[in-house]
């Protein structure tokens, strides 16, 4: 598969391969650290919604300084993004508003909480999910493993119902596709933002040992963190399940 650099960018008319980007990547590493233009196909996003200006940095050093530097690369650019559709979130938070919030969820992903989720969660939804086509003696890898395994497990983590999870995918696959059908995201959102506020409100009276409970009884500065950013946070949590090509936020880290 393969798309043109959006021609806002003003770079070449170059082809990126996106099954194999690497050598484009190693060509503009070779040239500068920066470049004036991205590797995002914009292709089916509306042009409102389209970047007017866009850099991309290819060497360690210019994306550490984007990223150590919240003053001058700021995350703002997500509000006016996929946050229109899921509020404010930890993507579009700089320096230390955005560290405090990260704390909130940070401990369910150091390696002492990996290790635990292995034999309790992995394992078990991975031989689920092989159950599932074993006996066909043939699978369509992506569809029946790679696009079912990270959905369930982000499920999982939230502390969702199993009955839940066709809403839970069907809905976000809807957000994330915001570039194609921004009405339908709209709806999504709101779908979901319905649904979390629920689940929100049942761990208040029974407090549980999910991600939304953590949330739930966690404070920031002495204040509850449940108020409008927890809800987005959680809905920021659907599109890492249909982004099996990257690993545990942007899994949850994503929102982080």
């Amino acid at each position: 598969m393969t798309t043109h650099v959006h021609a806002a960018a003003r770079t070449d008319d170059q082809c990126i391969d996106l099954r194999d980007p690497y050598p484009f990547f190693a060509q503009k590493h070779g040239e500068s650290d920066v470049f004036h233009g991205t590797v995002m196909d914009y292709s089916k996003t509306a042009e409102s919604l389209r970047p007017k200006r866009e850099y991309s940095a290819m060497s360690f050093n210019a994306v550490n300084m984007v990223f150590r530097d919240g003053r001058v690369f700021t995350s703002k650019p997500y509000d006016t993004t996929i946050g229109l559709f899921i509020g404010p979130t930890i993507l579009a938070m700089d320096g230390k508003k955005h560290r405090d919030h990260r704390n909130l969820v940070s401990a369910a992903f150091k390696s002492k909480a990996l290790a635990r989720w292995e034999p309790t969660i992995v394992r078990p939804i991975c031989n689920a999910l092989i159950d599932e086509f074993i006996n066909a003696g043939e699978a369509d890898l992506v569809r029946n493993f790679t696009f079912e395994f990270p959905t369930r497990i982000i499920a999982q983590l939230l502390g969702l119902p199993d009955e839940d999870l066709p809403m839970f995918r069907k809905r976000a696959v809807q957000l994330i596709s915001y570039t194609i059908n921004y009405e339908l995201a709209f709806a999504a959102s709101a779908a979901l933002k319905d649904y979390f506020l629920e689940q929100i409100e049942k761990r208040r009276s029974k407090p549980t040992g999910d991600i939304i409970g953590d949330l739930v009884t966690a404070e920031i500065e002495g204040e509850s963190s449940v108020t409008k950013p927890s809800t987005p946070f959680c809905v920021c949590c659907c599109p890492p399940g249909w982004k099996p090509r990257i690993g545990p936020q942007e899994t949850c880290c994503i929102c982080c």
